[in-house]
């Protein structure tokens, strides 16, 4: 493992570490071996620091440069977006998976196998219609003379897409990013999040519910109302600072020059006749 981490990233290791688990798992349960080697091995531990996701002004680029490519290319941008289905699950549609209808996709997961299904909002229905304008087989995406679209297809027609958009950084992958960043940041609940993806666990979903810095401003920004009206107003303030101090120290002279009367003074006092008296003990504090 250590060997291997020189020539390649941590998260390589560990999906080929990955597989090895899995064949000798399959070897044990087909009685070819008694153990797994690989089982004790741990993978190494990965963060993972992207979060590209398709931004708002990034959006109408991206569909119009899509509109100029193959007939295909819009509909399976909108359709990711819309769905958040990855490219093999949208590459292996079939039209008896999609009840227009309805409006409901279903799917089986191509990473956990389980049964999914999506609803369609507008968009993602008038991409479908129009590809059923042009349905030439039981797949959903198909080149006009009826072969599979494969995703090498894809990479590079929607590698093509970005540089006339003048996109960088985004991969196709990254759509289902948007949808579930776009979820998030419109106020939808994790677990509905969750649900639509298809995750299996909220850790998961925590992935694609990060949010754009500015969305993040804007949301405590809301805090400013609501903490702002519950301060309570300062009470108006006559004169200056200066001015107030100066009639309270008037005042207090005054106030002693009859506490001291009686000690036999009647000239008012100054400051340092004050303190020497608060000394002596002559007046409380």
């Amino acid at each position: 493992k250590a060997e291997r981490r020189k020539e390649v990233a941590a998260i390589t290791v560990n999906r080929l570490l990955t597989v090895i688990k899995s064949m000798f798992s399959k070897a044990v349960e087909w009685d070819l071996t008694r153990s797994n080697p690989a089982a004790k091995v741990r993978a190494f531990v990965t963060i993972s620091q992207r979060t590209r996701y398709l931004r708002e002004d990034e959006t109408p680029l991206l569909l119009a440069a899509c509109k100029e490519g193959r007939p295909w290319l819009l509909p399976i941008v909108v359709l990711a977006l819309n769905t958040g289905l990855r490219q093999g699950e949208l590459l292996s549609l079939r039209w008896d998976n999609i009840n227009l209808d309805q409006d409901l996709l279903t799917i089986q997961q191509s990473k956990t196998l389980r049964t999914k299904t999506i609803p369609l909002n507008r968009p993602a229905r008038e991409a479908l219609l129009g590809l059923q304008d042009i349905k030439r087989g039981e797949y959903v995406f198909l080149h006009l003379w009826g072969k599979r679209i494969d995703s090498f297809t894809v990479w590079r027609n929607f590698k093509i897409a970005c540089l006339k958009a003048s996109i960088s950084g985004l991969r196709f992958h990254d759509l289902r990013h948007s949808f579930g960043s776009a979820l998030a940041m419109d106020g939808v609940d994790l677990v509905t999040i969750k649900e639509l993806m298809g995750h299996t666990n909220i850790e998961m979903t925590m992935r694609y519910a990060h949010l754009s810095p500015q969305h993040k401003a804007r949301a405590v920004e809301r805090l400013s109302a609501r903490y702002s009206s519950q301060t309570p107003a300062k009470e108006p303030v006559s004169g200056t600072y200066l001015e107030q101090n100066r009639n309270i120290a008037n005042a207090g002279r005054r106030q002693l020059t009859e506490v001291v009367s009686g000690l036999g003074t009647k000239q008012p006092l100054e400051v340092g006749d004050y303190n020497n008296l608060i000394l002596a003990g002559g007046v409380e504090q």
